[in-house]
């Protein structure tokens, strides 16, 4: 499958169906063709034959494990359909506006961070990255760091708040690695964030500072460890995702 096409998913019907993080020859299953393609809105395991050949995910497939995965679960108790996904991208853009208030919240009144969170629910750019679940996934876990890094600058933490927050903020990173290997960029920013705010008085306050960097940076190789180390063999595509970022809209 293509990593931007809905075969993303295979693996999830793959599971389902019994044969765990698999994929198969979609074109060699009508019914899979058909689905992929949206010619069918919806899949029936049954439809699927005994002898499907099962092959070895592909790298792509490895790194959007967690993503696969929670798509996965979501199939598995609301039925292979996409309306399901339209369920999950439902529920990611709310907990995304509520973050969003809260962000606010954190140097706005109730009514200005209201008209801040309207804003977000109504901005064209938003609502256009809501037909693609692989590129709006990464909102909830981009958005609960910049609350957590709020309030880290916003409150003088005490020492076990503050490596709390470090070990929240490197779990958050790792499992976001699995849905969208954007968030490794934030990682060294968040670090330098991090370590520059205001802590309540400590002894040894000089070790509590690094030890957060490392807390970080350990508790995020260990949440998405099977997400980085997939990632690795294709690490030429971080390249590529920089030079996008700088390009110029084109239509060709």
């Amino acid at each position: 499958g293509g990593s931007l096409s809905n075969e993303l998913y295979l693996p999830a019907i793959m599971w389902n169906a019994g044969h765990g993080f698999t994929i198969t020859n979609v074109d060699e299953v009508p019914a899979l063709r058909d689905f992929f393609s949206l010619k069918t809105v919806s899949l029936d395991i049954a439809s699927l034959p005994d002898d499907i050949t099962v092959l070895q995910p592909d790298p792509v497939h490895l790194f959007h494990n967690n993503l696969i995965g929670f798509v996965a679960l979501t199939w598995h108790f609301l039925g292979i359909s996409w309306d399901s996904v339209k369920i999950i991208l439902i529920a990611f853009f709310f907990i995304s506006a509520m973050l969003v208030f809260l962000i606010c919240r954190l140097a706005l009144p109730i009514s200005w961070s209201c008209l801040v969170t309207l804003g977000f629910v109504c901005n064209e750019s938003v609502l256009n990255s809501l037909f693609a679940l692989r590129d709006f996934s990464k909102a909830p876990f981009i958005l609960f760091v910049v609350l957590l890094l709020g309030i880290a600058i916003k409150h003088r933490l005490n020492w076990k708040r503050y490596i709390f927050f470090a070990l929240l903020i490197g779990c958050c990173f790792g499992v976001g690695m699995g849905f969208r290997r954007d968030m490794q960029a934030l990682l060294p920013l968040s670090i330098v964030l991090l370590c520059t705010c205001r802590i309540q008085a400590v002894r040894c306050a000089w070790l509590v500072r690094p030890a957060a960097a490392l807390i970080m940076l350990l508790s995020f190789l260990a949440a998405g460890w099977l997400a980085i180390s997939a990632l690795y063999p294709e690490r030429y595509l971080n390249t590529h995702d920089l030079i996008m970022g700088f390009a110029t809209s084109a239509d060709d």
